[in-house]
């Protein structure tokens, strides 16, 4: 089953409308503390809901500023903050990548207040100069590379500026910044490409096993 899920801490009902899932290759499902909604093409996300894909989900958000989010499968973004002005082209954006690879296009906001444009990944913090950027975040760290514009990086070890399209640089898990770097075509392909067969069988383990032991707790404590 091919899904998206949308996880937000407030009912849907009452929260701003940041932007709208423009494509999707599956079947796609928001949960709102207890309500569940279904998602199709042209369908809400609203600020601080955590969007995710499924294992074999691709997916595009647009929000109304025209910036767009790519999200590969299985992968996990949290919408921290969006505020945006058309009248003045003016606001705020931030969202943290939780897990897994996105492709981010920066749109009307870039043009005017580019330092308010953020995104995180783990202990790192994007900025984005009119940027086109990849993000891709593990257990061991996360990797950013540019596509165009320049795009600044910040954890608590320094800063680094990147304005060369084709580079990237790593950042592991602690915070610290790696070198800049040429990345191969191949990396950059395969940060949206789905899992291989190995890597989804072992997930599908895992939340087997993660169910099992559930089970057993729950066994446990009946009697």
């Amino acid at each position: 089953f091919i899904f998206l899920t949308v996880v937000s801490s407030g009912a849907y009902a009452s929260k701003t409308v940041s932007g709208v899932v423009a494509v999707s290759t599956g079947p796609m499902k928001a949960v709102t503390q207890s309500v569940d909604r279904n998602l199709t093409a042209g369908d809400d996300v609203f600020m601080n809901d955590e969007v995710e894909t499924g294992a074999k989900t691709r997916a595009q958000v647009l929000l109304r500023d025209e910036s767009v989010f790519s999200m590969a499968p299985s992968s996990r973004i949290v919408f921290d903050e969006f505020v945006y002005d058309p009248t003045v082209g003016e606001g705020s954006l931030q969202a943290s990548l939780v897990k897994g690879g996105l492709r981010f296009v920066s749109g009307q906001l870039s043009n005017n207040r580019p330092e308010n444009i953020k995104i995180k990944a783990g202990k790192a913090t994007v900025g984005i100069r009119g940027t086109e950027i990849m993000a891709q975040r593990s257990e061991q760290g996360s990797t950013f590379v540019l596509l165009s514009g320049e795009m600044e990086i910040s954890t608590d070890s320094g800063t680094q500026l990147i304005n060369r399209p084709g580079f990237g640089i790593d950042v592991s898990g602690e915070g610290m910044l790696g070198p800049v770097r040429p990345v191969p075509l191949a990396e950059i392909n395969a940060i949206l490409a789905p899992p291989s067969e190995k890597e989804e069988s072992q997930a599908k383990d895992e939340q087997a096993g993660s169910s099992d032991n559930e089970e057993g707790e729950e066994e446990s404590d009946s009697t």
